[in-house]
């Protein structure tokens, strides 16, 4: 098991904090445990053909990631949010997409599956030291390449800051030069709309994010009032899930492959 999360984790399946808690498990539970009541042995688990216990709440755990979609859409179905994405994504207002984990749904052509992850919008954020609501306030002003700060503020790894975060002045824009390049042949200005590609190379990436993925993104975000997002979720949560389908019942995974005549 933990050469198998050790391979995962390396191919960027999931994060290091995954693979340790899978790692934790696997030395917690080499076997399937035995409960006993009475002297009895009970009979607890079904589809226990794995033979290797952190292995079946793996496959536990998918199954409940699995569920989160159907969930999704039920939750949006009640709000009666009806939309393209209704199945994988939910609206939220702008003012609370900072305080969010997962990825923009549209861009200024329509929805899409993949558009700006959010973690690269607060680190965007922190880099230009200042907020979506100022953005937003002064979206024509922050297009401009030339407003980027002479210092950038740090950037971090766009996880939520769950004190609140530093407080932000009201001059946060004090601290500006010229940031225009040119083409050096024709002396023309390079179009570098809300400093993306500058904002790029100095971070080098952010989580895959690329200069038009973040234009498009923070064009969405300056003029919608709601936007559909792909919430993300950590991987321990469906993990705690999968360990508790697999205390109480065994592998899921395997019996529904029985019941289709696939085990």
């Amino acid at each position: 098991m933990i050469p198998l999360t050790t391979a995962f984790w390396q191919m960027n399946s999931f994060g290091g904090a995954d693979a340790r808690a899978l790692y934790i498990i696997a030395l917690l539970f080499p076997v399937y445990p035995t409960y006993r009541l009475l002297g009895t042995v009970l009979p607890m688990y079904q589809g226990d053909t794995i033979g290797i216990f952190s292995l079946t709440i793996l496959s536990n755990t998918v199954v409940a990631g699995s569920l989160y979609p159907l969930i999704i859409a039920l939750s949006n179905i009640f709000r009666r949010r009806i939309g393209l994405p209704m199945v994988f994504g939910k609206l939220v207002r702008w003012d609370v997409v900072t305080n969010e984990y997962g990825i923009l749904l549209q861009t200024p052509d329509g929805f899409v599956f993949r558009g700006l992850d959010l973690d690269a919008l607060r680190m965007y954020l922190n880099w230009r030291d200042c907020s979506l609501a100022e953005l937003r306030e002064n979206a024509e002003q922050y297009r401009r390449p030339e407003t980027l700060p002479e210092e950038p503020g740090e950037v971090g790894d766009g996880n939520i800051v769950s004190d609140g975060g530093i407080e932000r002045s009201d001059s946060s824009n004090k601290d500006q030069t010229d940031h225009v390049t040119t083409d050096q042949s024709t002396g023309i200005t390079v179009d570098d709309q809300w400093g993306a590609e500058a904002f790029l190379d100095a971070v080098d990436g952010a989580y895959g994010t690329t200069p038009e993925d973040l234009r498009d993104g923070l064009d969405v975000l300056v003029a919608e009032d709601e936007v559909w997002i792909s919430p993300g979720i950590p991987f321990i949560v469906p993990m705690f899930a999968g360990l508790v389908m697999s205390l109480t019942y065994g592998d899921v995974l395997v019996s529904l492959l029985a019941a289709v005549g696939l085990g």
